[in-house]
């Protein structure tokens, strides 16, 4: 495992990575309109903004302070920007390539699949329906069993998938 050293006082406490819809633009224009992907970027800022201002502090309350307002300082920043701007620091993208678009199960590809403790460093675990579970489709049914998966996992527990040795 590679280990980032971060300059003094800059060591996270905390490292999230969370995914949502984006909505498809009203019009996808041709290829050959190079500012979309910037375009599309930026929808994607701005949704990221919202999100940690109006829904992450139920998950972090630290985030909001006594007046209400965000804490951007919570955000790690190498560049030190104040307020709103520390988002700039943060890594978020748009998926608009049609190959970033979905994870598809195609007929013996589930093979390809990581368990949600073969991440190849310790104390990592992933999940989401794109990992190796006992039903390998793109549906909310698995998101839900990789993260029970995950859970036990993360306590110790053994992680049992039925068929696991089939081709599916």
């Amino acid at each position: 495992m590679t280990k980032r050293n971060f300059p003094e006082g800059y060591e996270p406490k905390n490292v999230a990575y969370y995914c949502g819809v984006l909505q498809d633009a009203s019009v996808i224009p041709p290829a050959t309109n190079h500012n979309f992907p910037h375009q599309e970027e930026n929808r994607v800022k701005e949704g990221l903004v919202s999100y940690v201002k109006n829904d992450l502090p139920a998950l972090f309350p630290a985030l909001k302070k006594s007046d209400g307002t965000i804490d951007w300082n919570c955000m790690i920043d190498l560049e030190n920007r104040q307020g709103e701007e520390r988002i700039n620091s943060q890594y978020w993208r748009a998926n608009i390539d049609p190959t970033e678009r979905y994870t598809l199960t195609n007929v013996n590809s589930s093979i390809h699949r990581i368990r949600t403790n073969e991440t190849g460093f310790d104390n990592l675990y992933i999940t989401g329906d794109w990992i190796q579970t006992n039903f390998n489709y793109g549906c909310i049914e698995c998101c839900v069993m990789a993260g029970m998966m995950t859970a036990r996992a993360v306590s110790g527990e053994e992680i049992l998938i039925v068929g696991e040795n089939d081709n599916w």
